[in-house]
């Protein structure tokens, strides 16, 4: 069981920027739910109300408490996935060059 999520007021100002001005909805989407985590909301919950999945919460409570802010801002996942790898696009670079 993951401990109770328990924010300073800094934190709580940071994802309540991020919560209203990050370009990217996944981001903004995380910071609602730690928010709401802060206080006292329970999962399933967080969960229903953010359309995600259950072990959704549970993943961003997990990425807090082991890199902090950095977990939550790990890379953007949303989005359309490359149709190409990067070494495609270097062949077809030097092919084209």
């Amino acid at each position: 069981m993951l401990p109770p999520l328990e924010l300073t007021e800094a934190e709580c100002i940071t994802f309540q920027a991020l919560a209203e001005h990050h370009p990217y909805p996944d981001f903004r989407r995380r910071a609602l739910g730690m928010l709401a985590l802060a206080k006292g909301h329970d999962f399933p919950w967080v969960a229903e109300i953010l359309g995600v999945s259950l072990a959704t919460p549970y993943n961003w409570l997990r990425a807090w408490n082991k890199q902090g802010l950095m977990g939550l801002l790990n890379g953007h996942q949303g989005g359309v996935p490359a149709k190409l790898t990067k070494e495609l696009v270097d062949t077809a670079e030097h092919i084209a060059r």
